[in-house]
């Protein structure tokens, strides 16, 4: 039914992003592709300081034409993070994405909030340390961090986490919770690699 409209809206917790379905949904039928849009949930004033504008799209297009062109991502703070992240590496090209907040194509995904640029970095492109100092976000918990945590990334994983305080134990526990009964670590692995772009956000 939802690959026969014209446009789905989605007002679920991420729930059609990751289902199996989607991409059977986007081909659509009878000649026509459906559009997906999803309001994330968010607070009403969050969403109205974020209303999605043309210039945002631009910036969000030229920030993903940099990444494309880019062969290295390298992310430093003064916490302490050293990530190194190939975009291209073994042959390979990441698969670069972003995100502006209408959907206006057939077969278009699309968010809102939105302002971000994206890339899916090849296997094997990822290593060096992650740290999350107090104040930053855990958008997993949707809460602010109290105590450092410092995440160290080998071969597109993590293995291991450092910190000994609630904020690290969080973190342990929710990725052993995912854990398989064999103990396979795929949980630990890297997805995507991003930055902001939409300056009526509160990073």
């Amino acid at each position: 039914s939802l690959s026969r409209v014209g446009l789905v809206v989605d007002c679920t917790v991420e729930g059609m992003l990751h289902a199996p379905e989607l991409p059977d949904i986007l081909k659509g039928v009878d000649g026509h592709r459906p559009r997906l849009f999803m309001v994330s949930n968010e607070h009403p004033e969050i969403l109205e300081r974020t209303l999605p504008t043309p210039e945002l799209e631009t910036v969000v297009r030229q920030a993903m034409k940099r990444l494309k062109n880019a062969q290295r991502m390298q992310v430093r703070s003064d916490a302490g993070t050293d990530l190194q992240v190939l975009l291209q590496c073994n042959g390979q090209n990441a698969v670069v994405g972003g995100v502006w907040g209408y959907a206006n194509k057939p077969g278009m995904v699309s968010h809102w909030p939105a302002g971000l640029a994206l890339a899916f970095p090849p296997s094997g492109s990822v290593s060096g340390t992650l740290v999350m100092a107090p104040g930053d976000l855990n958008l997993t918990f949707k809460s602010h961090l109290r105590e450092r945590v410092v995440m160290h990334i080998e071969n597109d994983h993590v293995v291991s986490i450092e910190g000994s305080g609630l904020d690290a134990d969080l973190m342990r526990d929710y990725w052993k919770s995912w854990e398989d009964a064999e103990g396979h670590r795929a949980c630990y692995a890297t997805s995507h690699v991003g930055f902001g772009l939409n300056r009526a956000a509160r990073w």
